[in-house]
């Protein structure tokens, strides 16, 4: 199973609902090397990993491109593994689930030296088939800081009035990060930010600074920033814009770590004028939120926007859509059937059916 089909998988099933999900876990029907991948789409175990690895979620998932044969823990929990095609001791990832949920869960990159290691219990204990899996890696330890919190992991994020915001979204792991950059900018209509999951920076750690590369989504590569954490703030500033291409980044911009964003779930949608992307920050999309974010582009001449929001609801308290403003004008998406309205007072400015996007 190639790592390109087990993120489809992953991402359909989050998307769709369609999951293997129950009160207490059915473990032995992943207990088989044929069957195993399946777990990637067992709703209860994903929602689990996502909330004990928050913003390192993606890099442990993306290690699971082939899988090894699963077995039975001594305490009759499921131990999972996996690792990139050809790539062993170099880009490798290892799970034990119990039945009543709780997880352990380790990995590798090459980007660090240490072994990572998670579990939601938080005992200072490691697994014992997570030593046993580690064992292979002769020259690595565990991180000493696994258990505790991690200056730079998380989310930070600033915003310059209602002009621009700054988001970066990062993952620690010995002395080195990775990440994502996002700048928003002209009031939402230069929107530099990566594709969903994709990490367009790294870096490396010394003390309370990282010095980091960046990537625009415009073309621009090879930007480069230093972070630094003050206090309770991180500083950016920019060392050397991104060359031979453009970009939007701010030369200075002070951020503050924001509250955990790990079930943070994205929709596409079409219509016949605009592509959509609509995120809700508070979990799952269909929940209700008031960190509704709206991504548009106009794709007559790609000009952007982006808005904040909030999730609408009928009498009975069911999400039917959400709604944001941009002044006085109002944009209401509705989920089934999909259909964007933007409004200005009972004026109706644009009205479109839409498709979700898979």
């Amino acid at each position: 199973m190639t790592k390109k089909y087990l993120a489809v998988a992953l991402f359909t099933a989050l998307l769709t609902g369609v999951v293997e999900a129950s009160s207490a876990l059915e473990l032995s029907q992943y207990n088989k090397l044929d069957t195993v991948s399946r777990i990637v789409n067992d709703r209860e175990v994903t929602d689990n990993l996502r909330a004990l690895l928050g913003n390192h979620y993606q890099i442990f998932i993306d290690n699971f491109d082939v899988f090894g044969e699963p077995h039975t823990t001594t305490g009759g929990g499921l131990f999972v593994e996996g690792w990139l095609k050809d790539l062993y001791l170099e880009n490798a990832s290892a799970l034990v689930i119990n039945p009543d949920g709780k997880i352990f869960a380790a990995w590798v990159v090459p980007e660090s030296d240490v072994i990572q290691y998670r579990s939601s219990d938080n005992s200072p204990v490691i697994h014992a088939d997570i030593q046993q899996w580690a064992a292979r890696f002769n020259t690595m330890q565990f991180a000493k800081s696994s258990q505790s919190g991690l200056a730079f992991d998380g989310e930070w994020a600033g915003e310059s009035g209602s002009d621009s915001t700054l988001t970066l979204r990062l993952a620690e792991s010995g002395n080195r990060i990775t990440g994502s950059y996002c700048y928003i900018s002209q009031k939402g209509n230069r929107i530099d930010c990566p594709e969903d999951d994709e990490r367009n920076l790294t870096g490396t750690i010394a003390g309370n600074r990282a010095s980091v590369e960046f990537n625009s989504s415009f073309g621009g590569p090879g930007g480069r920033a230093v972070l630094e954490i003050k206090g309770d703030e991180m500083e950016w500033r920019l060392a050397t814009p991104p060359q031979n291409g453009h970009y939007y980044a701010p030369l200075r911009y002070t951020l503050r770590k924001a509250a955990s964003v790990h079930n943070a779930e994205t929709r596409k949608l079409d219509t016949e004028k605009f592509a959509i992307s609509l995120i809700n920050r508070c979990g799952h999309f269909d929940s209700e939120c008031d960190q509704m974010v709206y991504l548009g582009v106009r794709k007559s001449d790609n000009s952007t926007i982006s808005l904040k929001g909030k999730t609408l609801h009928d009498s009975a308290g069911k999400i039917i859509g959400s709604t944001y403003k941009n002044g006085e004008i109002v944009y209401t998406v509705t989920y089934a059937p999909a259909k964007l309205v933007v409004s200005k007072g009972s004026q109706v400015l644009v009205e479109q059916s839409g498709q979700w996007r898979k």
